[in-house]
């Protein structure tokens, strides 16, 4: 059984100084943008306060009403999503610009942040986030590895949950999958390819994504098939041929279950009212942001995945933006975020060092100065001596910042990576830093890898075929699956377990793309 957090890092932490609260951004009395925070959401927006307060209990009842159907036993959950509230396509293309304007929002995960947008303007943001979510909310707390379609199929399904002040229904019709699979010319894909016994046909990508939504459906209709569904979702766990478990526990060719699934859509589907009410949490903290979020709050997400698409000229935004806002701190952070982005580490470790100074704990400006430390060490000419002390000096400040915040995996991150190389790496304590990230930040597939790559280097492999079997089966995974099936085979074969069958991904869906990006 793992241990605390402060149990399992007290040798790093010895000397870094105790915890103290963390600063509060403080805000004028009429600022634009407000912050809300409840049990398991952080929600940003500048609208008023009833209307925020109004959309983060429903988003909490979306994940009460998950919780409900799939109780969360885990002793310690990841940290709290961060929701956008946008008005427009132009306030997404402020994050990604070029983004096409028929998207309604979109979920990021990566090593630099965890955040959804939604763009209120859209009928279709609602469900964009409650099939974001689903994702979300699988990868934290359902234990197992799911082939892609089941993923997918989970995802679509609760995506159209409809949470009336009244009642609830789950498994509401999907206007755009129903048409894939109902209009004359739309051709299906082959059951055994959704199935994953074979390669999706790459013009069948939309398809696919129907497909997956409407055996979803089938399945969770009844009782009976809901039971069908488990025995062959435990089949594939324990190593079962995707055909050949349907066969034994569906008792179904895939032509038989094309059929069964045809007959399905055609007919009537079934939703559900819970006979139980779904409450989620009410209490919601409201807090005014610093006036300087108006001019940098979008900046601020785009600075965390700048590309080279108008990278000069965001930078100079920052720049110019945060010039207006002296000692504001929300404007220093981003400053400092767009300074490493254009590789300025001193100019980076000024921007913040006030917060840094500060009495208060700002765990940004803590994490955002040990980075430039580090990557100024890296530089070329630098002693072995000096490189030594920036290093040093990084991690004090990243023992500080986990400190005040235990739950932020990006600090854990900067731990790995201001030891990584390091003697003995990794180490036991190297270990219970990455696994730590893991577990804060599940939905992320290079934390996952990284950490399952330290366990396959501590000869500890079943927990690592644990941690990387829901990466090797990422619908999405693009450049983070490869890698992590080869590390699951290698842990498998190190192991003495059988090779793990994994068909390659599905091609994109165009239709699902428009709807949400990083899904």
């Amino acid at each position: 059984m793992l241990k605390s957090i402060g149990a399992r890092l007290r040798p790093l932490l010895a000397c870094a100084a105790s915890a103290v609260a963390l600063m509060a951004v403080a805000a004028p009395a009429h600022a634009e943008w407000l912050r809300a925070e409840s049990p398991h959401f952080i929600v940003y927006g500048d609208v008023n306060e009833g209307e925020l307060r109004s959309y983060v209990r429903k988003v909490e009842r979306f994940d009460a009403m998950l919780r409900l159907y799939y109780p969360v036993a885990n002793d310690r959950e990841s940290g709290k999503l961060e929701i956008f509230l946008a008005h427009g396509i132009d306030d997404l293309r402020k994050i990604y610009p070029g983004l096409g304007g028929s998207v309604a929002g979109f979920y990021s995960g990566d090593v630099d942040r965890i955040f959804a947008v939604v763009d209120l303007t859209r009928s279709e943001g609602q469900s964009t986030l409650f099939h974001e979510y689903s994702h979300h909310f699988m990868r934290a707390n359902m234990a197992g590895d799911y082939p892609g379609w089941f993923t997918e199929g989970f995802a679509e399904y609760y995506a159209t949950a409809d949470l009336g002040r009244d009642r609830v229904r789950i498994g509401m019709h999907s206007p755009g999958r129903m048409n894939s699979l109902t209009m004359a010319f739309n051709e299906w894909a082959p059951m055994e390819a959704v199935l994953g016994k074979t390669e999706v046909p790459r013009t069948l990508g939309h398809s696919y994504y129907a497909q997956a939504w409407a055996m979803t459906h089938y399945f969770m209709s009844t009782p009976e098939r809901q039971q069908q569904l488990a025995a062959y979702l435990r089949a594939l766990r324990l190593g079962g041929d995707p055909v050949e478990a349907l066969q034994t526990t569906v008792g179904m060719t895939p032509n038989q279950l094309q059929n069964a699934i045809r007959s399905y859509v055609n007919g009537r589907i079934t939703y559900f009212t819970p006979l139980q009410a779904i409450e989620g949490p009410t209490e919601v903290a409201i807090a005014p942001m610093a006036r300087s979020a108006r001019d940098l709050i979008w900046l601020d997400l785009r600075m965390d995945r700048l590309g080279p698409d108008g990278k000069a000229e965001a930078l100079a935004q920052v720049r110019e933006r945060a010039a207006r806002y002296p000692g504001d701190a929300f404007a220093e952070v981003v400053l400092a975020k767009a300074e490493i982005q254009d590789k300025k580490w001193e100019a980076a470790e000024a921007a913040v060092a006030p917060l840094v100074a500060a009495d208060a704990v700002n765990t940004e400006a803590l994490r955002l100065t040990a980075i430039a430390r580090m990557h100024r060490a890296d530089e070329d000419g630098v002693a072995p001596t000096q490189r030594a002390t920036l290093y040093q000096g990084a991690r004090r400040l990243l023992a500080r910042a986990v400190q005040a915040d235990p739950t932020d995996y990006r600090i854990y991150l900067g731990l790995d990576e201001s030891r990584r190389g390091g003697p003995g790496y990794p180490t036991d304590n190297d270990l219970e830093v990455l696994l730590a990230a893991e577990e804060y930040a599940p939905q992320v597939d290079t934390v996952r890898l990284l950490a399952a790559q330290a366990l396959v280097n501590k000869g500890i492999y079943r927990q690592a075929i644990e941690i990387l079997a829901p990466v090797a089966s990422n619908p999405h995974g693009d450049e983070s699956s490869a890698p992590a099936r080869a590390l699951l085979a290698q842990a498998r074969e190190k192991a003495g377990l059988a090779p793990a069958s994994a068909p390659p991904p599905p091609p994109a869906d165009a239709e699902g793309d428009t709807a949400a990006s990083g899904s």
